[in-house]
């Protein structure tokens, strides 16, 4: 049986870098419900578990040391949002897994530059991620966050 909120945990992981990445060095006000989709708050005012599930990977991420915040507003959004130098050095590094054999071969044309900008963790994130493979996504998001901090902390 597949444990589908570590995937999910992955995706927002992903989702969120992304986000912070793209404004970069900018700060911003990351909203919960761009990272899980829209919330269906129940009639006691309670949010959702995909929203809550979401507002809990964005927390572990600052607790351990991958994206900062100013404030939290109630459940809804972090404001003065961004990521640290240790999640941008480990963002533009090269994926540690080697290229599939046909990645391989239309990559060996390109100039250096370009391969390592296409092999770094965010441009293989941003691609699984549009591909929807949840596969490759969690394997991206794990080699980033357990694997590329071994060498960082």
């Amino acid at each position: 049986m597949a444990d589908l909120h570590i995937h999910d945990f992955y995706k927002d992981c992903g989702l969120i870098l992304i986000a912070l990445y793209n404004h970069f060095p900018r700060p911003i006000t990351l909203y919960v419900e761009d990272i899980s989709g829209p919330d269906n708050i129940d009639q006691y005012g309670l949010h959702s578990e995909r929203h809550l599930s979401c507002l809990g990977a964005i927390l572990w991420l600052a607790e351990e040391g991958y994206i900062r915040y100013q404030q939290q507003v109630k459940q809804e959004a972090f404001d003065g949002c961004g990521i640290t130098h240790k999640t941008l050095r480990l963002l533009t590094e090269p994926q540690r897994s080697l290229p599939s054999k046909d990645q391989h071969s239309t990559e060996s044309s390109l100039p250096p530059s370009q391969r390592q900008e296409r092999n770094s963790r965010i441009n293989r994130l941003r691609s699984a991620i549009e591909a929807r493979d949840s596969t490759a996504t969690a394997a991206i998001a794990r080699d980033l966050l357990f694997h590329g901090s071994e060498h960082h902390d």
